[in-house]
């Protein structure tokens, strides 16, 4: 089935091969000796050309490149033969817990840094990679002491000496010294007498 027979008197048999040619690019022609012609599609690589593996009939398979770019700067792009582009999400974990991780496809991995507030002006907050947020006491240094609203201030000074010096001139209150915060008036305790 792969030859032409013929027979000529002055030369006797003739078996010309058979022309199997499809003028396809596409095809790998041969001839089976029972079949005949054979014409097996060819398996184009999906990394060159459009990427989809189709067979121009004119030229064949294309040898440029598949573009597997997918303008996204999240993914991780490449190709594979059998299936042709693969667009892989990166991965933006940067293994610190101090950072919220996200992807933008127009510019990438972000790492935008995790606030952590102190309760008060004597503690001071910060961020351990490892561990988060760590809330620590301020040590108040040369004999400054922690005010948790204004940090660390001046101790403050007596404000009396004695109860003396706290004498209102009130019959009616009991008068005394508190260095910290000065003289306390108290009222005298109910019966007391105050009034001439």
């Amino acid at each position: 089935a792969c030859t032409i027979d013929s027979c000529s008197n002055s030369t006797g048999c003739a078996h010309a091969p058979l022309n199997c040619d499809d003028r396809n690019a596409c095809t790998v022609d041969s001839c089976d000796a029972i079949r005949g012609c054979i014409h097996t599609p060819i398996t184009c690589d999906r990394c060159t050309g459009n990427g989809d593996g189709t067979c121009d009939p004119s030229i064949g398979c294309s040898a440029t490149p598949a573009n597997c770019d997918d303008h996204n700067d999240c993914t991780s792009d490449s190709c594979a033969s059998a299936t042709g582009c693969v667009n892989t999400p990166i991965s933006c974990d940067d293994s610190n817990v101090c950072t919220s991780d996200s992807c933008n496809a127009k510019g990438g991995c972000a790492h935008t840094p995790i606030p952590c507030t102190s309760p008060d002006a004597c503690h001071k907050a910060a961020c351990d990679p490892v561990r988060g947020c760590e809330i620590t006491p301020i040590v108040c240094a040369n004999g400054t002491v922690c005010d948790p609203i204004k940090g660390c201030v001046e101790p403050p000074q007596d404000k009396c000496s004695d109860d003396t010096c706290c004498d209102d001139a009130n019959p009616c209150t009991i008068d005394s010294c508190d260095p910290q915060v000065g003289c306390v008036f108290k009222e005298a305790p109910r019966g007391t007498r105050c009034n001439d």
